[in-house]
């Protein structure tokens, strides 16, 4: 386990596989109803408490969860001031049951001309447009088990994305972007971006 002060307020946990197991943790049936994911929980802060000095005992604790395809998981862990019911708020990786893709582009304009392309072709997931030191970067997201393809009328996403931009063949791409980039246009991305263009080019 290790552990990063990222203020007075909020931590940063990274935690293997075999520190899960440990914990008897697993972030693919995160509940924090569960009594078991709450006893781990605590674990894991007092474990924190004793190794940087963060004490999350004795105010309201927001805590969220990103998976890692290594099998372990990255835990933010935040000291809310504000009264609530719940001492623990708790929120699951917002990738998970996620198939997400990455495309990067050199520009806004081929960003907003990409966009305006998977509008046309009927694209309707989520998706969301970020940036971070002059290259911007489409995150397309499609839900596990609906069977969908990445087509539309047999024409990939991924040929028509890639004559506008570059696709980032990185697993943990999805995970780098949400933390580390600035999202500047939330889901969905494509159709509001999409309404800036004046037309396909």
């Amino acid at each position: 386990m290790e552990i990063i002060t990222i203020s007075s307020s909020k931590i940063k946990i990274s935690l293997t596989y075999e520190d899960l197991e440990k914990y008897s943790l697993s972030c693919n049936d995160l509940s924090y109803d569960n009594t078991e994911t709450r006893r781990a929980f605590w674990s894991i802060l007092d474990d924190a408490k004793h190794t940087s000095g963060f004490d999350a005992a004795k105010s309201r604790v927001f805590i969220q969860v990103f998976s890692s395809p290594a099998g372990g998981c990255e835990m933010f862990v935040s000291r809310i001031l504000t009264e609530g019911e719940d001492s623990v708020v708790c929120v699951k990786d917002p990738l998970a049951g996620i198939c997400s893709s990455v495309y990067s582009f050199e520009g806004l304009l081929s960003l907003i001309r990409a966009c305006r392309v998977l509008c046309d072709l009927g694209y309707s997931h989520d998706s969301a447009a970020f940036y971070k030191d002059g290259a911007y970067y489409l995150l397309l997201s499609c839900p596990e088990n609906t069977g969908e393809r990445d087509t539309y009328h047999d024409i990939s996403y991924s040929d028509v994305l890639c004559e506008f931009g570059t696709l980032v063949r990185d697993e943990m791409a999805p995970y780098y972007i949400n933390e580390h980039c600035t999202c500047f246009c939330s889901s969905p991305a494509t159709k509001k971006l999409a309404s800036l263009s004046g037309g396909r080019k």
